[in-house]
């Protein structure tokens, strides 16, 4: 049996409780559910389940609302011109106030001013389909657009997020030869400390030699000769010669 398309009045009440529905949070299935259950009967709930049927089977709102046989197809094309556009519940509020003000015209004109009307009303149906069409068009470069503006903005924080590594990395490089400096200041501190103590080692050698040198010689009597006394000065010298050159090598080694 072919279903019978809903009188203006009841197709406005059909949109704008879905409508209703859509805008306070509920699911179209479950607005749908709802719709058909609620204990009124008559054609508005079996629109209702022959929609939710076909939703169910994978359709689109629109899809299954222009073959569910119950409402207008220009309500049908308008509909899924609002699903495109993401404006579902703004298109079904506009559809119910159309359908509305449809119904109280009908009562109020004879029907040749009704059919002129009706067709006046059927261009503006089909400008203002073109226009949500176009506001779909636009709209779906427009989300476009911002997926290639987000994958770039995805890229660029790639690249920063790469380049604080590198810069991370550097620093850990540079905070690691500013220690290594800082261990060769020591180092050349520490080799200065003892290079002079060194220094101040062989002063006191030289000394050490100088008095050993002195006192030899005025201990000295008169039972040697100038020659022995210079040999045995030079043989002192050579000794303290020795003695200072292994304690400079000793002393480089450990440097």
């Amino acid at each position: 049996m072919a279903a019978k398309i809903l009188h203006p009045l009841a197709v406005s009440a059909f949109c704008e409780n879905l409508a209703m529905m859509l805008r306070a949070g509920v699911q179209t299935d479950e607005a749908l559910s709802l719709m058909q259950g609620d204990g009124s009967g008559g054609l508005l709930n079996e629109c209702a389940g022959a929609i939710l049927e076909r939703l169910n089977g994978g359709e689109s709102l629109a899809e299954a609302a222009g073959a569910c046989g119950y409402l207008p197809r220009h309500a049908a094309r308008l509909i899924a011109a609002g699903e495109e556009a993401g404006r579902t519940d703004d298109v079904l509020q506009s559809l119910a106030a159309y359908y509305e003000m449809q119904d109280q015209l009908q009562k109020k004109l004879k029907r040749p001013d009704l059919l002129a009307l009706l067709v006046e009303q059927g261009r503006e149906t089909v400008a203002l389909q073109e226009s949500l069409e176009e506001t779909g068009q636009k709209l779906s470069q427009a989300v476009q657009l911002d997926n290639r503006l987000r994958a770039k903005l995805d890229e660029k924080d790639v690249q920063i997020e790469r380049l604080k590594e590198r810069l991370n990395e550097k620093d850990a490089q540079l905070a690691r030869l500013t220690q290594r400096l800082n261990e060769k200041d020591e180092q050349i501190e520490r080799l200065k400390g003892r290079l002079e103590e060194k220094d101040r080692r062989l002063g006191l050698l030289g000394a050490q030699v100088d008095e050993l040198v002195s006192g030899q010689f005025l201990s000295m009597d008169g039972a040697y000769s100038l020659t022995d006394v210079s040999m045995k000065v030079e043989l002192m010298l050579r000794a303290a010669q020795k003695a200072a050159n292994r304690y400079l090598q000793e002393a480089q080694k450990t440097v």
